[in-house]
């Protein structure tokens, strides 16, 4: 029973590995959009180059070496203020993408081809900024240092097991796709179920066999309309049909190892009378 035995230590873990998880990823995306900032600094050696465009480039080029440095420090530095912190540098060099590929529009150039890309490539920048840094409020509680390192390493082997589409031959596994796009594959525990949110705003959620609940709508076809419920979430989308399929027969393995004990003598109960062999048969 090792969920039901660590329930609110593993509450924590899970967001303290999903912290790991956000900030491995956002690491790697601060360093790549850093790096691609520092063509952009090329035009500064242009004498043609107008003064208003000097500044977005100077401060798009200083942003770019923030995120660098920003990206390194992460690898060592992992708690989850780092959220804000790369989602505030996200949103801010999709701001200066957008802001200089209006001033090169606006200094004559032609807003077609790449121009246009890095304009919809900062507003994307801008949607993953605001999403990173929301995530620092359902992470709170993952800077504790007081877990067991065997739970975090339960924990670790949980998402990364889940996060591999191959997880999906497990008949313990179910997966919800969510609109959003968001993907959620659950574990099922005899004592529990661990969920986790597959990509790079990564979340886990331990629930017990009672805080789970899925509601299917059954036909013919290979994806059905869904609704799982785990703990204090609820997850709306569709699943494999023979998904829920899987959850019947967990949640009824559950109500049978759960009404077993209540076919066991208690402890304190009265021993059981003699039994006496049988009288010999009338002649």
């Amino acid at each position: 029973m090792y969920i039901q035995n660590n329930l609110e230590q593993l509450r924590v873990g899970a967001r303290k590995v999903a912290t790991y998880r956000i900030l491995k990823s956002l690491r790697v995306g601060l360093i790549i959009f850093g790096v691609l900032t520092l063509p952009a600094l090329s035009s500064l050696a242009d004498e043609k180059t107008p003064a208003f465009l000097r500044t977005v480039l100077t401060a798009v080029g200083a942003l770019g070496a923030v995120m660098v440095a920003c990206g390194i420090w992460f690898c060592v530095q992992q708690r989850r203020v780092g959220t804000v912190i790369g989602g505030v540098l996200l949103m801010a060099i999709g701001l200066s993408n957008c802001a200089l590929t209006i001033a090169e529009a606006a200094a004559g150039e032609e807003f077609t081809g790449w121009k246009g890309f890095w304009f919809v490539f900062g507003i994307m920048q801008i949607y993953w900024g605001v999403q990173m840094a929301a995530s620092y409020r359902r992470l709170a509680g993952a800077d504790s240092t007081s877990l067991p390192q065997e739970l975090l390493a339960w924990l670790k082997d949980n998402l990364a097991f889940l996060s591999k589409k191959t997880c999906l031959a497990d008949p313990k596994v179910l997966e919800v796709m969510v609109k959003g796009p968001q993907v959620w594959r659950v574990n099922l525990y005899p004592d529990g179920a661990v969920a986790v949110r597959v990509g790079s705003l990564a979340e886990i959620i331990i629930a017990l066999p009672q805080q789970v609940a899925l509601e299917a709508s059954i036909s013919d076809k290979s994806r059905v309309p869904a609704v799982l419920r785990l703990h204090e979430r609820t997850l709306t989308g569709t699943m494999i049909a023979d998904h829920f399929e899987r959850f019947r027969r967990w949640q009824a393995s559950v109500a049978a190892a759960e009404a077993l004990p209540m076919l066991q003598p208690a402890p304190d109960a009265p021993p059981p009378l003699p039994t006496f062999p049988a009288a010999p048969a009338a002649n």
